[in-house]
């Protein structure tokens, strides 16, 4: 049985188009894998605290250093944070320079480390302070422990 033209070449659309739907598919995973996902600017200091300390945890040091200003370190891999926990709300702390406020979040983390991180093993209070930007909160000082 022989195929007439006009079916064959809605078949080669058909195709084209099924192609066209699996490479944007792809593109679209291998985007989502290296951006990283930043809470929205309107999250509290509390909300932005809880994602800086999943993705210190996973390791994510793109997400760590995306929440997190020059003036201080980024978490990444060391120390490898085991668990933590959140307090539910934040202290508003004034900050001179640039007569800004900092809202400081409590945490209880448990970390292992290695070489000159050695005294960050095991688990502590730890507050991590957040300077409000157009972004959003963003991590300012890694806080009192």
């Amino acid at each position: 049985m022989r195929l007439s033209r006009p079916h064959g070449r809605l078949l080669l659309v058909q195709r084209s188009l099924l192609a066209t739907a699996v490479l944007a598919s792809g593109l679209a995973l291998v985007t989502g894998c290296s951006s990283p996902r930043l809470p929205p600017s309107s999250a509290t200091s509390v909300e932005v605290a809880k994602v800086y300390l999943a993705a210190a945890k996973a390791q994510r040091c793109d997400v760590t250093k995306a929440l997190t200003l020059d003036s201080t370190w980024a978490w990444c891999r060391n120390p490898t944070l085991r668990k933590y926990t959140v307090a539910d709300k934040a202290e508003s702390v004034p900050f001179n320079p640039g007569h800004k406020t900092e809202s400081c979040v409590d945490t209880t983390v448990t970390s292992r480390a290695s070489e000159e991180s050695e005294p960050m093993n095991g688990t502590r209070t730890w507050s991590f302070c957040f300077t409000k930007t157009a972004s959003g909160w963003r991590l300012t000082d890694q806080g009192q422990g």
